[in-house]
């Protein structure tokens, strides 16, 4: 009986060991857990903060494109009005001989 008892006690000491080893191995994963969350969590941030910074560089370009447009039309506008006065100063030149 008394050895039925001491290989009870050894029996449930082993499996409180292993319980509190088992308890450690969860709580340290409960941690890793923990600390993969922050991170993808800051990733994700600044992911967020790209794409937003993305977003306001396309935007900039797309109004630098506009302003490009524009330049150039004026600049057009500009060559043939040029031209339309040149034609006209040779015919006042030609009509005045």
């Amino acid at each position: 009986m008394r050895q039925a008892v001491g290989r009870i006690g050894r029996e449930l000491e082993r499996l409180a060991a292993a319980r509190e080893r088992a308890v450690q191995r969860v709580e340290r994963a409960t941690g890793v857990l923990r600390q993969a969350r922050a991170e993808a969590e800051q990733a994700a941030q600044k992911r967020d903060e790209a794409e937003r910074a993305y977003v306001r560089k396309q935007a900039e370009w797309e109004d630098a494109r506009r302003v490009v447009k524009k330049a150039e039309w004026a600049a057009e506008a500009a060559r043939r009005q040029v031209e339309e006065l040149a034609v006209e100063a040779a015919r006042s030149r030609r009509g005045g001989r």
